[in-house]
């Protein structure tokens, strides 16, 4: 069975490149358009590697990336946090949310490959 990837985005398209990336290079796509979701699917399907959007509707990134890690068996999966968040402020409370990795958008895809492979390797 592949390696999955959770990506929670609330955008459509931002959400279908990155989804595209993950199946393009053999993994398991899980989609969740809100944290809320995201921290749902994440707890039912125990991902390999979770793509966490900040701000979006219902609960955002950083809540979820919270419940995430207070979740037995979910609190060393790698989360790697796409926001447009791009102030030093903004990326230091992140950074301290319990992210591994953090990427502003636009995505740089050859970074986010780069990303696939270094934790899912």
């Amino acid at each position: 069975m592949p390696k999955s990837v959770l990506i929670v985005e609330d955008d459509p398209r931002s959400r279908r490149l990155v989804k595209d990336l993950v199946e393009a290079k053999g993994y398991q796509a899980l989609e969740a358009v809100n944290g809320r979701e995201g921290v749902d699917l994440a707890r039912k399907s125990a991902p390999d590697l979770i793509l966490m959007d900040i701000q979006m509707p219902v609960m955002d990134g950083l809540e979820a990336i919270r419940h995430i890690r207070e979740t037995p068996g979910l609190d060393k999966t790698p989360i790697v946090v796409l926001t447009a968040f791009s102030m030093p402020t903004e990326e230091e409370e992140i950074r301290a949310s319990g992210c591994d990795e953090y990427m502003s958008k636009p995505i740089d895809t050859r970074r986010l490959v780069k990303m696939f492979q270094d934790y899912l390797a």
